[in-house]
Formats: C-alpha cells, structure tokens, sequence
C-alpha cells in the first residue's frame, strides 16, 4: 500500500510541475509605443515650454547630476526641439561634441535648422529609427 501511495503522490507531484515559461519574444518595431501618446498630466504643464524649464533648472540639474562638462561627447537621443541639445552644447563647448538623435525626419530638419540657426559647431543631428539610433560608436 505504501509504494502505491508514494507513487501516487510522485505522479501527482510531476503532474503539478510546469515547464518554465518561453522567454518572450523581443519587441520589434511595430510594438514601440507611439510618440503621440497622452503625457501624465502632473508632467505635462510643468514643463510645458523651454522658459518653463530653464526656470526650474531642469538642464542644469541633469547635465550636473551625469557629470557633463567642457569636453564631453553626448548623445541627446529623443531630442525633438533641442532643449537638450542647446544646453549641452553650451556646456560641453567647443572640445565636446553634441549628436542630436531624433526619429522624424521633420522633427530632425527643424533641428538641424535651429543648429545652424544658433551657430553649434559642436552639434550632429542624426535621423534615426526607431530600431537603430544611426549614432557613431
């Protein structure tokens, strides 16, 4: 009686064994959440302009806590108007180099017109892909 009870039990027991889950597949391009989606509301009006941000320091606060200083390479990827991009330009001066990363062609024609615009020598704005960010190694 008691080997069919062990083996009754071991059966159970193997029947209630899983094996682990399939590591899930990596996200391609079509699942990247769109840049047009709605910004959390306690966010968006704080920092709703440029002005809005030098106020508060946001640059600043940013490019000191990463430690950029004059001759420092960065890469501003997302960088949409150029908030970033102007910031660290000017703080990494003319030894560093500023490569500007946007996704949208639009987006990265108005930013490299803001570059010329301002005169940054030191600025590389780059079309990316979502996939790749086209940025030197």
């Amino acid at each position: 009686m008691t080997g069919r009870v062990f083996f009754l039990l071991s059966f159970a027991l193997l029947a209630a064994c899983k094996a682990p889950p399939a590591p899930p597949e990596p996200p391609g391009e079509d699942s990247f959440p769109s840049v047009e989606r709605p910004v959390a509301e306690i966010v968006s009006a704080q920092f709703s302009d440029e002005e809005s941000r030098e106020q508060a320091g946001e640059a600043r606060k940013v490019m000191d806590l990463m430690g950029i200083a004059s001759g420092s390479v960065v890469a501003d990827i997302g960088a949409g108007r150029g908030y970033y991009t102007v910031n660290l330009s000017r703080r990494v001066s003319e030894t560093g180099r500023i490569y500007a990363e946007d996704i949208f062609e639009n987006t990265v024609n108005d930013l490299r017109g803001r570059v010329h615009a301002e005169g940054f020598s030191n600025v590389s704005v780059v079309l990316g892909t979502p996939g790749d960010p086209k940025l030197p190694p």
